[in-house]
């Protein structure tokens, strides 16, 4: 949607620990999510990297299939009813084998 694009913002790691900017229907994380992703790749990398770039993941008991699990805020487009995620698998040897931005 156009409004998805005019809404995004560069990553800015101050911004994406401050989580929120006080508007629940337009969170910082939500408008970073997409510059993050094209400008840090996250595989290979270990659950102490991440989380020095992100921060503490959220607690999300209903992930229990990932292993780090970040909430975005609100769904991006016309009707938000769910949450995004962004959400990380780690392989045998705790690297970063795959992630991706969910909705729950």
């Amino acid at each position: 949607m156009i409004q998805d694009y005019s809404t995004r913002v560069a990553f800015s790691e101050s911004d994406w620990l401050a989580g929120v900017d006080g508007r629940a229907a337009n969170p910082k994380r939500t408008q970073m999510v997409d510059s993050l992703l094209q400008t840090v790749d996250f595989h290979g990398r270990t659950k102490t990297e991440v989380i020095a770039i992100l921060g503490d993941p959220t607690p999300a008991d209903y992930f229990s299939e990932y292993d780090l699990v970040y909430w975005l805020g609100p769904e991006r487009g016309f009707l938000s009813i769910d949450d995004e995620w962004l959400v990380f698998t780690l392989d045998n040897s705790a690297k970063v084998s795959d992630y991706r931005v969910i909705t729950d």
